[in-house]
């Protein structure tokens, strides 16, 4: 039997700071300030069975920062996301194995372009 265990984080800060910007004698971007912190932990744990089957989990939450402004100005949160995952791995020879997974991926903030005008929005939506 074979036990393993890893357990990571990181702390993210991200700082934004957009100029003044013009275009044709309109103001396009007014100065904006924007800064962001995530704690982004991961774990992933993995046990084998006999030596070909191992079973594992897996956790982890990320921190993307997205620089830009939306179409009002105003500037993006960042994305964030969970991942959740269970699965069991083969290996059924030595030239092939199979992994089978279950898993759950929740993103938010995630920026999306309008299809129509093709102008970007921040999605909101889990």
């Amino acid at each position: 039997m074979y036990y393993a265990q890893l357990i990571a984080e990181a702390f993210s800060f991200f700082s934004l700071f957009v100029l003044t910007q013009t275009t044709e004698n309109r103001v396009v971007n007014p100065e904006q300030k924007r800064s962001d912190n995530a704690f982004s932990p991961c774990a992933d744990i993995v046990y084998q069975l006999i030596p070909a089957i191992s079973l594992y989990a897996s956790y982890s939450r990320e921190f993307n920062p997205v620089t830009g402004t939306a179409f009002d100005g105003s500037t993006f949160h960042p994305e964030r996301g969970t991942q959740y995952e269970v699965g069991i791995k083969a290996d059924l020879n030595d030239r092939l194995s199979m992994t089978l997974a279950f898993y759950d991926l929740t993103y938010s903030n995630v920026l999306i372009n309008d299809p129509v005008s093709g102008i970007v929005f921040a999605d909101r939506m889990t």
